[in-house]
């Protein structure tokens, strides 16, 4: 594996945006990640949500285990920073919008 970084922290998607993505919105602009969610050991980061959807699928094919704790429970993940709140609120707006969008248009 490449890009590893031991300075960036996790953060799993929330329950909204597992939904929201189930549902075909996501921040097209996000940078996402792909970690173990059991040591938080980051394999790459810096990814568009369909390339790290494609990555965590390849180290499950190839049975891929986290060098750090040797679990192959690798999850979709944002970076833990001073943005979050910020990009959150923004996510949250354009997911309400289409929603929303989507809602008026049935009427």
């Amino acid at each position: 594996m490449s890009y590893k970084n031991p300075n960036i922290l996790p953060r799993a998607l929330s329950y909204e945006e597992k939904e929201n993505r189930k549902k075909g919105i996501y921040d097209s602009f996000a940078n996402y990640l792909v970690y173990c969610q059991k040591c938080k050991y980051v394999a790459k980061s810096n990814m568009y949500i369909q390339r790290a959807e494609a990555y965590i699928d390849e180290l499950h094919e190839k049975g891929t285990v986290c060098p750090k704790c040797g679990e192959n429970d690798w999850t979709l993940g944002y970076p833990l920073g001073k943005r979050e709140k910020k990009h959150r609120k923004t996510v949250d707006a354009v997911a309400a919008s289409l929603i929303l969008e989507g809602y008026l248009g049935t009427l």
